[in-house]
């Protein structure tokens, strides 16, 4: 992870002035007090583009995270973004630059693109919507408490106590991060969740007077009429990448991801022949586009498609083609697999939403699903098991996320994978009219990506009356 890592800034032009000036004096102040340590504050790249853009110079995101000028940080953070712009993998950096720190471990070479933290933190970071399913099974409980469960499963069994946990946050620095709070589908389960939170802050601070950073990360629409409940908390949205970390990003992947100098090569020219086109330009932007954008380009050469979700489309296909070559039988039912895929996209992303998933699904109830699903479609319902086998990590692009055997959950390794199939279904599968569908969805945050999908998916001569649609929406929250 440290190898592929490229740092992302903090777009300030969002921010009221005051807060733009805050950050800016933070970055320049840390950059200074590293030069005169004789250390390297800012990699190379941070400078080309600070002097790119003299009057709003980048704010490197994860510098934010590690800078603790109690004149010049914020203590409590919502970063935001849209999918795939790298949310997730700044906070899970900044945790093991963390980690590193407490535990005296040099494992991480930082390659001048950070600087060690000036204080250390106990670092937690927990993925929300798996605190978000275990709430709803034990209602009333508290973050100390789901720590303590975490920590110990993970410690081998050991018994962890919330008393444990609250020992070694008294007085003590600590960063908590709440990563993915549009990952949880109920508005009802969100809104408690975010309560949890603040309840567990209050403790943290009040009680136990720990020296605290609270970092929560999400997709805007998630936010919505929620301000009152996160008071206190600054919004920090990510930028999208500009050229020198687009190239950055590309040199990194490059060097982990491929093994011989000719194919990087390759790659990096086809890439480059058509960097400048104004669709591949706004695909490169997005961390998690770039990187199936190389991945198509190591597959298929530099022929890709110039829109996201037919980007999305063609790549998934090669995967799923590249896996049903396992055997006669996959290739069979090479069709098949590609609308299970759908169905199972869907059918998670729906079931989360009413509370009934954590985007994954367990062995057992999947295998239900998907047998009444082939059932219904004239297929023999045993294939189910034939797809899913025991112990298998994956089954084209539905992971094994946790769990062994009988136990084990299965799921999408990232939500715009899971958002894609859906629209998918919804465009390939349903019987009831797609653009009534469309229609419904951009009245709901959580379905809005896949809303967004959908229009992709569909045919030219369609976008007119989608366009519509979304205008209709847009003026009837105008009117409200």
């Amino acid at each position: 992870m440290a190898k592929l890592f490229v740092d992302l800034d903090i777009d300030v032009q969002e921010l009221p002035l005051a807060n733009q000036q805050e950050l800016m004096d933070a970055q320049f102040q840390r950059y200074e007090q590293h030069m005169d340590e004789g250390l390297v504050g800012l990699s190379r790249m941070d400078e080309q583009m600070r002097l790119r853009r003299r009057h709003t110079p980048p704010i490197s995101a994860l510098g934010m995270l590690l800078h603790d000028n109690k004149q010049a940080a914020f203590s409590k953070v919502v970063l935001q973004r849209g999918p795939g712009q790298g949310k997730s993998t700044i906070t899970q950096m900044a945790v093991q630059i963390y980690r590193q720190q407490v535990l005296a471990e040099d494992q991480m070479d930082p390659e001048g693109r950070w600087s060690p933290p000036e204080k250390s933190r106990l670092p937690f970071r927990l993925e929300l919507r798996k605190l978000a399913e275990w709430l709803n099974g034990n209602p009333g409980s508290s973050i100390e408490s789901y720590l303590s469960m975490v920590i110990g499963e993970d410690s081998g069994g050991n018994t962890i106590s919330v008393n444990d946990i609250q020992r070694a946050v008294e007085k003590s620095p600590v960063l908590l991060i709440f990563d993915g709070l549009d990952e949880i589908g109920s508005d009802k389960l969100r809104d408690d969740v975010l309560r949890t939170i603040m309840e567990c802050i209050n403790r943290f601070e009040n009680d136990l007077k720990a020296d605290l950073r609270v970092i929560v990360t999400t997709r805007p629409p998630a936010l919505a009429g929620r301000a009152e409940i996160l008071s206190g908390f600054e919004r920090l949205s990510l930028a999208p990448m500009e050229k020198p970390r687009i190239d950055e990003y590309i040199k990194r992947w490059l060097s982990v991801q491929i093994q011989e100098n000719d194919e990087r090569t390759r790659i990096r020219e086809s890439y480059e022949r058509r960097q400048d086109e104004p669709h591949v330009q706004a695909l490169a932007r997005n961390p998690m586009q770039l990187s199936v954008l190389l991945q198509f380009i190591r597959l298929k050469g530099e022929a890709f498609p110039d829109r996201r979700a037919e980007l999305y489309r063609e790549y998934f296909q090669i995967v799923i083609d590249r896996d049903v070559e396992k055997s006669s039988q996959l290739r069979e039912n090479r069709q098949v697999i590609q609308a299970l895929h759908e169905f199972i996209g869907y059918n998670i992303h729906a079931l989360t939403e009413v509370n009934q998933a954590d985007r994954t699904l367990d062995r057992g109830r999947l295998i239900d699903m998907v047998g009444e699903w082939l059932e219904g479609r004239g297929d023999r319902p045993e294939m189910a098991q034939q797809f899913f086998k025991l112990g298998e990590e994956r089954f084209g692009l539905v992971v094994a996320s946790s769990g062994e055997g009988e136990e084990t959950r299965y799921g999408y390794e990232v939500q715009p994978i899971q958002e894609y199939f859906a629209a998918a279904y919804i465009s390939n599968q349903m019987i009831e009219s797609a653009h009534d569908t469309f229609e419904r969805m951009i009245h709901r945050p959580y379905w809005r990506e896949v809303a967004l999908f959908l229009a992709g998916l569909r045919r030219p001569n369609e976008k007119a009356d989608l366009i519509l649609r979304a205008r209709n929406v847009d003026q009837e929250k105008q009117l409200v």
